[in-house]
């Protein structure tokens, strides 16, 4: 997994000791910073050494997803079971239509409400769907109120969806500011007894511009949970 710093900040690279045996881990800044403070009381990634090691002395990988979707297990404050996120996945919101060839969504009302599914039932992994796509180009008007009701149906990972402006270039990876201000799902962790975690999120689309989605997990963006959202006057 590819993790570089956010937001244009530097890695900060520390040395731990996980299952007895020495690691190389980066402090994770940025989303990551703000994912501590929500409760997660370390984000950290381990990475190999660059020299060549034996296998047996090579040190592990922590998947970020895996060790938040526990620590974020039972948090969420709405739920849905997993055969209704499968159908919400599915289904084209009201005042849009969908291109299959072109895998995009265009809304013609000033309100756009959608369902997101992060890593659905019979899905793709590592993907967004929406309307039954996915990673689609969703294109809305300027000024339009956007609805997401934001949900993870993964098993045994977390996800979020955070819509940026792409304007700092951190190695291969784009990053910048959140678009505008209420356009962030927060990461929701694992499914419970209460069903998949959702949030309910809005904003308004005020200015144009082309916008990139994805999932904040470290690593999860380069993996393919990433999309981008036209707004249009």
């Amino acid at each position: 997994m590819k993790l570089g710093a956010a937001g244009g900040q530097p890695a900060a690279w520390l040395r731990t000791v996980i299952r007895g045996r020495p690691v190389r881990v980066l402090a994770v800044t940025g989303v990551g910073a703000a994912l501590i403070g929500a409760g997660v009381t370390s984000a950290i990634l381990a990475r190999p050494s660059a020299r060549a090691q034996p296998a047996a002395l090579r040190t592990p990988q922590i998947d970020l997803g895996q060790v938040w979707g526990r620590a974020f297990a039972q948090r969420a404050a709405q739920h849905e079971s997993l055969t209704r996120a499968e159908a919400d996945a599915n289904q084209v919101p009201a005042g849009a239509t969908v291109d299959r060839a072109a895998n995009m969504i265009r809304f013609h009302t000033g309100n756009a409400t959608m369902t997101v599914v992060a890593n659905p039932p019979n899905g793709r992994d590592m993907a967004f769907r929406i309307a039954g796509l996915e990673n689609p180009t969703i294109q809305i008007s300027r000024g339009a109120q956007v609805t997401i009701r934001f949900v993870n149906g993964d098993s045994d990972s977390a996800h979020g969806w955070l819509l940026l402006d792409p304007v700092v270039q951190v190695g291969s990876e784009p990053h910048g500011p959140r678009a505008f201000p209420g356009a962030y799902a927060p990461i929701l962790g694992d499914p419970s007894p209460a069903g998949q975690p959702m949030e309910t999120i809005g904003f308004r689309a005020t200015t144009d511009g082309t916008y990139r989605y994805e999932c904040p997990v470290p690593g999860h963006a380069a993996m393919g949970m990433q999309g981008t959202l036209d707004v249009t006057g």
